[in-house]
């Protein structure tokens, strides 16, 4: 009875850590989008002189503000999506607070000697190893619902503030460079 809980656990355990994969790839495309949108919002910026105004042209210079409002706007989002990407991706190291060291998380594996974990791994009865593989996935559990929530945070900046000011930004760029 104790292996088949023992085996459940284990394929808790795997489950989320796919589970954290799936959630640091997600934040790393994530990443990549907001640094590339923001190398070529820049370029374009660049390329429209955003900060060059000229008295002969009013209403240009009205949209080169209204872009350069826009683009800080872009700039704050974008700033708020790599702190929850980071918060994200970011490992959890702490240890798990207990009188006994786990014979599973790493943290504690990593403060013994080889031979004291040797050691303290063949005296583990099956009741103990259930027990502290219940104490790894619940800890798992909690890293996972931390990871989820600011995931799910970073994509509605995403695709609410980012997407939308990023889009605003090109378009006044654009009309910006038809009317010079």
């Amino acid at each position: 009875m104790s292996l088949e809980k023992i085996e459940t656990l284990f394929k808790i355990i795997s489950r989320y850590d796919h589970y954290i994969e799936i959630a640091n790839n997600k934040a790393n495309y994530v990443l990549a989008s907001v640094i590339s949108v923001n190398i070529a919002l820049a370029a374009l910026l660049g390329y429209v002189d955003i900060l060059k105004f000229s008295i002969a042209t009013p209403y240009t210079n009205i949209l080169k503000v209204l872009g350069a409002i826009s683009y800080f706007s872009f700039i704050v989002s974008s700033g708020a999506i790599l702190l929850g990407v980071h918060k994200v991706i970011f490992p959890n190291t702490s240890s798990p607070n207990t009188s006994k060291l786990s014979n599973i998380f790493f943290g504690d594996v990593a403060k013994r000697d080889h031979e004291k974990y040797a050691t303290d791994i063949k005296g583990l009865n099956e009741d103990e190893l259930t027990q502290d593989l219940s104490f790894q996935a619940n800890a798992l559990a909690k890293i996972v619902e931390e990871k989820f929530k600011h995931q799910k945070t970073v994509m509605l900046l995403t695709s609410r503030h980012f997407i939308a000011s990023a889009l605003i930004t090109s378009v006044l760029c654009a009309t910006i460079k038809a009317l010079s």
